[in-house]
């Protein structure tokens, strides 16, 4: 991360949110959290940035790699697998509901059937 600080500055209006540096620190969470799913989240917004958006990134990363039962449960269990959006129409909806609307769109619009 120092590295990364060495060249941008997430002081300045265009660095602190700016997709070479989101990438960069990305990147090097999923290095240095090696695979452990707090360690990352906490690594990227240790590093400053786009501390929101690096985490989410980072923890939406090593969750698909992990897989949900090597996530600790206290980070989900309060959510009660339900998730609140901005969507018109879509205010709030369960993971599973978003899942199902996800494959189903995907079926519309993908060329090869899913297996």
């Amino acid at each position: 991360m120092d590295r990364i600080h060495e060249t941008y500055n997430e002081y300045s209006g265009y660095d602190w949110c700016y997709t070479n540096t989101n990438a960069m620190v990305v990147s090097a969470a999923l290095l240095y959290g090696g695979g452990d799913f707090a360690k990352t989240i906490c690594t990227a917004v240790q590093a400053a940035f786009d501390t929101d958006c690096n985490g989410a990134t980072a923890g939406s990363l090593t969750g698909v790699m992990l897989g949900k039962l090597a996530i600790p449960e206290y980070w989900y269990a309060v959510f009660h697998s339900e998730l609140e959006s901005s969507i018109i129409g879509y205010p709030r909806m369960t993971v599973e509901e978003l899942t199902e609307r996800t494959l189903v769109l995907i079926d519309q619009n993908s060329p090869n059937e899913r297996t």
